[in-house]
C-alpha cells in the first residue's frame, strides 16, 4: 500500500514539473498559436434579457408541473394496488402487475413531457439569443476562449 502511494504521489509530481516546461516549449516554438480576433458583433441587452426570463420561466413551469404530475401517478397506483390486495390468489397478482405496469407508463410520460419541455424551453431561448445578434447596445462577449495570454 505504501509503495502503491509513494508510486503516485511521485507520479504526480513528476507531471506537475514536467507539464508546465513543456507547454512553455510547445508556446515558444509556435505550437498553440492564438485564435485570430473575433469581429465585433453587437448584442441587444435587452432582448438577452427577455429570452433569459422566458426561459426561466419556462423552466420554473416545467419544474412545477413535474411533481404534481408524478404525485398523481403514484396516487393512482397506490388506489390500484389497495384495490388489488382486496383480491386473492392470481387475480391479485394479475391486478398489483397491471398496476405497475400503469404506473410505469404513466411515470415514463411524465418524464418524457418535462424532457420535452426542458428541451423546447432551451430551443426557444437558442432562437432567441440568435435574433437578438446585430441590435444595437453592448459588443457581444467573445466566443473564443484566449486563456491565460
Amino acid at each position: 500500500m505504501k509503495t502503491k502511494l509513494t508510486a503516485a504521489s511521485l507520479t504526480v509530481s513528476l507531471l506537475f514539473t514536467v507539464l508546465p516546461a513543456l507547454a512553455q516549449t510547445q508556446s515558444s516554438t509556435g505550437g498553440n498559436t492564438p485564435p485570430p480576433a473575433p469581429s465585433q458583433e453587437t448584442v441587444d441587452v435587452a432582448c438577452l434579457g427577455t429570452a433569459a426570463d422566458a426561459l426561466t420561466q419556462s423552466l420554473s413551469s416545467a419544474m412545477d408541473t413535474f411533481p404534481s404530475a408524478m404525485k398523481t401517478a403514484f396516487t393512482a397506483r397506490n388506489t390500484a394496488w389497495k384495490a388489488a390486495w382486496a383480491l386473492t390468489g392470481r387475480a391479485r397478482r394479475a391486478a398489483i402487475r397491471a398496476a405497475d405496469r400503469q404506473f410505469n407508463q404513466d411515470s415514463r410520460a411524465v418524464r418524457k413531457a418535462y424532457n420535452q419541455a426542458r428541451r423546447d424551453a432551451w430551443g426557444q431561448f437558442r432562437s432567441a439569443r440568435k435574433a437578438c445578434r446585430g441590435g444595437s447596445s453592448t459588443p457581444a462577449p467573445s466566443s473564443s476562449s484566449d486563456g491565460d495570454q
